[in-house]
């Protein structure tokens, strides 16, 4: 005989998924909490709230609840699925998501969208192999549907197998082929295998969905590769309209202007790039070069001092030396050569630097011999060498 009790508790939480449903959350979290009265082990209700909580945006509720119910015996695997799924997407929280759906397994073993957030959370745990055979036992249990087989293609393009990513993305298309991910990831590793024409064809057919920042910025990185620097630079202008904080495509955006060799609107493209992460080393590297070809050699100076503060990479060390010395400030460019050279003395393109600055001090006896150092360390050096016959030709 079922109890009073159960058919209250079970009553309310129905009306409190109504409730919900409807965005009356205060009035769903009532009502769900009426049914948690009933029962105190009433798990079902209990996740209901975590959503209903998360939702008006009391996070400071949901951890205790949660920690509840992972540390108890709940036999319902729809709990620890969405228990896992929270873990998943809001906490980030990617062992405790993997036991969860673990336990919904366990629970029920033909439960298709517990393999599937199984293998995507061990995805985060860069165990792709373990993933991807999760994923596969998700397809096994569930072969139509197309996110499963992007989850799949993720997996084999992580692990380098991109051939049998693309046939997994091939599948997803065959039953649905207007999945986005399925094409913007095909179109990706298309472009990356240097078949950028069939990736074009693919980032079109998403664009034609749905105008997204991620898939222009694709399309202008497999027209870059077509050497097609117009049509890129206009497809990649669209992706930061759409979203100005893309950290990748102003820093792709640069590599094309420099391609083009707009060197001004270059430094502004890696002007934003370093406004969002002041130790992009290689955004620094481009930046400093747009300088320099432009003749803003202070202003490269200075850059060069900048990343000096926080890296020493011996690249940003040699251009400051280098910049000193189109600056004509001979003894401090030659001071950081003697330097570097007290701290590798093969290091050829310094001895170079040594040779160019003893040039211009008009000391050719020295000029030569630090080139002969130069190509003694690096003896295919075409620079020393052709400085060399300049030298001994003057």
């Amino acid at each position: 005989m079922v109890k009073e009790s159960d058919l209250k508790k079970e009553e309310l939480y129905d009306k409190g998924i109504y409730a919900y449903k409807n965005n009356n959350y205060e009035e769903a979290l009532n009502l769900f909490n009426e049914a948690i009265v009933c029962d105190g082990k009433f798990y079902k209700a209990k996740i209901a709230k975590v959503d209903c909580l998360y939702k008006m945006g009391r996070l400071n509720e949901v951890h205790p609840i949660c920690t509840e119910i992972f540390s108890s015996d709940c036999l319902d695997e729809e709990v620890w699925y969405k228990l896992g799924e929270f873990y998943y997407n809001v906490g980030r929280m990617f062992e405790n998501a993997l036991d969860c759906f673990n336990k919904a397994i366990e629970l029920k073993e033909d439960y298709a969208d517990a393999w599937d957030m199984k293998g995507s959370a061990l995805s985060f745990m860069a165990n792709f192999e373990e993933a991807l055979n999760s994923h596969n036992k998700a397809a096994e249990l569930n072969p139509d549907n197309p996110n499963i087989y992007d989850n799949i293609g993720y997996c084999y393009a992580s692990l380098g197998m991109f051939d049998n990513a693309l046939e997994a993305y091939d599948k997803a298309l065959e039953i649905d082929s207007h999945d986005i991910n399925a094409l913007s990831n095909k179109a990706s590793i298309l472009n990356n295998m240097g078949k950028s024409e069939e990736a074009l064809n693919y980032i079109n057919r998403a664009l034609e969905i749905k105008e997204d920042y991620n898939l222009l910025y694709y399309k202008a990185v497999a027209l870059f590769t077509l050497e097609k620097y117009e049509d890129s630079l206009e497809a990649i202008n669209r992706s930061l309209e759409l979203y100005s904080f893309n950290h990748n495509g102003w820093k792709f955006k640069g590599q094309l202007l420099i391609e083009m060799e707009n060197y001004k609107e270059a430094i502004i493209a890696y002007d934003k790039v370093i406004s969002y992460d002041p130790s992009d080393i290689q955004g620094w590297f481009y930046m400093i070069t747009s300088l320099v070809n432009l003749g803003m050699l202070e202003e490269a100076l200075a850059g060069c001092d900048e990343v000096l503060k926080r890296n020493s990479d011996v690249f940003f060390i040699f251009e400051k030396a280098n910049i000193l010395y189109e600056l004509n400030r001979l003894d401090e460019s030659l001071k950081i050569c003697n330097n570097r050279l007290s701290i590798d003395e093969f290091d050829s393109d310094f001895y170079l630097l040594k040779a160019k600055i003893y040039n211009k001090k008009q000391d050719k006896k020295k000029a030569i011999e630090f080139t002969e150092k130069a190509i003694e360390y690096n003896p295919i050096m075409e620079e020393a060498i052709s400085f060399r016959e300049e030298l001994l030709n003057q």
